[in-house]
């Protein structure tokens, strides 16, 4: 016999995570498993005045509303608003619904998070709403519209201004020296009552956003989630596409990050182009290498998004290359024209030592983990073997002028 435990109570985190994912696992491999709750407080008494002022004051006791018995509720008999923060502030009973939904949807919802939402300038709160009622919600963070200088900072490493998100991850990891000079909407989160999933609703709402960031004039809205099959339909049934995927696995979800846009100006089309030809030409790269462990089914469904690389080296690919050799870029985003590059130029190797050699051919080459290369060539670890082969890869461009 196995016993799992966990909180599930007062935003602990992953405890959140076993109410919404953990169990549902469990109803599908172990039919039949049992539950059981403990509900006599340990750390104070039961009833506890204190604790129950902290629950009210930060949101913690906040429930999903109720719904009448058999409620029959279709996309035409709803409202979406665009909320009032100052306004909404004084509404308890909706402030409790709005929060209640926010921490049911996402497993890592916590007590700042209900501080960001009221508090911060940039934050535009959308809710679905049905005879008073929220029903679902989205929250979206304004985000880009920094300096040609500041922009090109973030591309370098060199600079990481805070509430960014996804300009920094499209300018950064996504390789686009000016992307974060467009305005993103980035939407942060999407929460439906968990009684009314899958009735459109959900759909409804975001196509609502999207229209209504438009006006705004933002030139893209885009996400970033952890993945799974079931969002990755449900962001592409939502008219947006891939552009990015993060090469590590979150510690808590045990999921990789996905970003998907989609662009509502010129400026924006020009920059989403961009980011989806390089990742449809770099993904056959990936899957081979950091991202071979996705599961089956979203390497099926991502099959339709590999594209054949374009012949010889491109300007998109040598800039990949330089932003390596002289910045702080990660490999793993420039993993394939690195590859490409040394295919190409294998006479370039003569300009390196014996040591930085076997390091090109272990790293680039024949993909040894990090581990494994630093040991290989005597290094102490994955920093250092980073910044060698950074040097590496510079004496290699150098050959060639």
């Amino acid at each position: 016999a196995s016993v799992f435990s966990s909180t599930i109570h007062g935003y602990e985190g992953t405890g959140r995570g076993f109410t919404l994912k953990f169990t549902r696992l469990l109803d599908e491999r172990l039919p039949g498993w049992s539950q059981y709750r403990m509900s006599e407080p340990v750390r104070w008494a039961r009833n506890d005045p204190v604790e129950k002022w902290v629950d009210s004051l930060l949101c913690l006791d906040a429930e999903l509303p109720d719904l009448a018995p058999g409620l029959e509720l279709d996309v035409n008999r709803v409202e979406v608003q665009l909320l009032d923060r100052n306004e909404l502030s004084g509404q308890e009973q909706r402030l409790s619904e709005l929060f209640g939904l926010l921490i049911y949807a996402h497993y890592r919802t916590q007590p700042s998070d209900f501080r960001h939402m009221l508090d911060d300038p940039g934050v535009r709160v959308y809710s679905l709403e049905f005879q008073g009622h929220i029903l679902a919600a989205v929250l979206v963070n304004q985000e880009g519209g920094l300096s040609s200088e500041l922009s090109r900072q973030v591309y370098s490493g060199q600079r990481r201004p805070r509430g960014h998100l996804l300009a920094q991850t499209l300018t950064f990891h996504g390789g686009i020296a000016q992307a974060a000079t467009l305005k993103y909407a980035r939407i942060m989160r999407i929460a439906v009552h968990p009684e009314l999933q899958n009735r459109g609703l959900g759909s409804h709402l975001l196509q609502q956003v999207i229209y209504r960031e438009h006006a705004q004039g933002v030139d893209a809205v885009g996400t970033s989630f952890g993945m799974t099959f079931d969002l990755l339909r449900f962001w592409h049934k939502a008219g947006m596409e891939m552009v990015r995927m993060g090469f590590t696995r979150d510690h808590a979800s045990g999921t990789h990050s996905a970003v998907f846009l989609k662009p509502l100006s010129e400026a924006g089309t020009r920059i989403f182009q961009e980011l989806r030809q390089r990742f449809q030409h770099y993904l056959f790269g990936w899957l081979q290498g950091p991202l071979a462990e996705l599961p089956g089914e979203i390497k099926a469904h991502l099959a339709s998004d590999q594209r054949d690389d374009l012949p010889g080296l491109s300007e998109t690919d040598m800039q990949d290359i330089l932003s390596f050799a002289n910045t702080h870029r990660g490999y793993e985003a420039c993993m394939w024209p690195l590859k490409k590059f040394l295919r190409a130029n294998p006479g370039s190797l003569k300009a390196l030592s014996e040591d930085e050699r076997m390091l090109v051919e272990a790293r680039i080459r024949d993909d040894m983990e990090w581990s494994e290369t630093a040991k290989y060539a005597g290094l102490s670890g994955k920093a250092e073997t980073v910044k060698r082969l950074r040097l590496a890869v510079s004496r290699m461009l150098q050959h060639l002028k």
